[in-house]
C-alpha cells in the first residue's frame, strides 16, 4: 500500500483572516503532508525552523509548485507548530502545547 498523504486546508476569508483545516496532524511516517490553498495564496512559517518543513513554504491555490512534505520511513519523532499568513509575510507559530494551537504537526 503506497504512502497516505494528510492534507492541511489553508482557508481565507475578510472576517476570520486564515484557518486551517485540520488545525492538528498527527503523521505516521512514512506519509505526506500537503498544505493546500482554498482562496487566496499564504505562506507557512513553522517552528522549530530546523526540521524537513524548514522555516516556511509558499502554499498557492494553482498548486503549483505543490507544498509538499514526503516523512520518510525512520524519521525522528518531532512536534511543528505552525501558522497561515498572507503570501510572503509571517506570523509566530504558537508555543508548544499552547491553548490557542493554530497549527501542529505530531511526527511519531
Amino acid at each position: 500500500m503506497p504512502p497516505q498523504t494528510k492534507t492541511i486546508k489553508v482557508h481565507y476569508n475578510s472576517q476570520n483572516d486564515y484557518t486551517l483545516t485540520p488545525e492538528t496532524t498527527h503523521v505516521t511516517p512514512p506519509e505526506t503532508v500537503l498544505f493546500e490553498a482554498e482562496v487566496q495564496d499564504a505562506t507557512i512559517t513553522f517552528s522549530p525552523t530546523n526540521t524537513l518543513f524548514g522555516a516556511s513554504v509558499n502554499v498557492y491555490v494553482s498548486g503549483s509548485p505543490a507544498a509538499s512534505f514526503p516523512i520518510p520511513a525512520g524519521s525522528p519523532a518531532i512536534d511543528v507548530q505552525f501558522c497561515p499568513a498572507a503570501l510572503g509575510q509571517s506570523c509566530v507559530p504558537p508555543p508548544k502545547f499552547a491553548d490557542n494551537i493554530s497549527g501542529s504537526i505530531k511526527v511519531s
